[in-house]
């Protein structure tokens, strides 16, 4: 339904973020009957339906978490495998081989604003230039709701430059 209406949370997803636990006991007190299933969630000492990462969510009939199937065609960063020999190349940034000769540099910053960590002589960047011709191309991509905020506009920016030559702050 989620995908369907495009909503940003699906019902159960909905129902997680108000609290199943809770949502339950008043229902109890306002003499509303409650499903086998959600009894079962309840009673497997689940806090919610989905798994805090969304890749899992609660059966009742088996009283497991299964693993949700990809969406056929869409990707999601987390999906392909980073380098094995580099750790995050920064707090802001990492960087994925996508295979077929394309890097993606992956954001991390809070809502992926961009800023000194994104700079052309940042770890990421220098990173991807020792890499060499390894790479034919370069995505620059996070698996966020949003692609990106845009600039932080409170780190402190040296490459603007006033009309005297002493640096300013952006």
């Amino acid at each position: 339904m989620r995908a369907g209406f495009n909503w940003e949370l699906g019902p159960f997803e909905m129902w997680d973020a108000a609290g199943v636990a809770d949502s339950v006991a008043r229902m109890k007190a306002m003499s509303l009957p409650v499903s086998a299933g959600v009894e079962k969630l309840l009673d497997a000492s689940r806090s919610g339906w989905y798994s805090l990462d969304g890749d899992t969510c609660f059966q009742p009939a088996t009283g497991e978490l299964i693993h949700i199937p990809a969406i056929p065609g869409h990707g999601r960063v987390a999906d392909f495998p980073p380098f094995a020999w580099r750790p995050p190349l920064n707090s802001g940034a990492s960087l994925v081989d996508l295979a077929d000769g394309i890097a993606c540099i992956e954001l991390h910053s809070l809502k992926n604003a961009i800023g000194a960590t994104f700079l052309p002589s940042s770890p990421p960047f220098s990173t991807l230039i020792r890499c060499g011709p390894r790479f034919a191309g370069i995505v620059i991509s996070g698996d966020r709701d949003n692609f990106s905020v845009g600039a932080n506009l409170m780190q402190p920016c040296s490459l603007r430059r006033k009309a005297n030559g002493t640096s300013s702050r952006a």
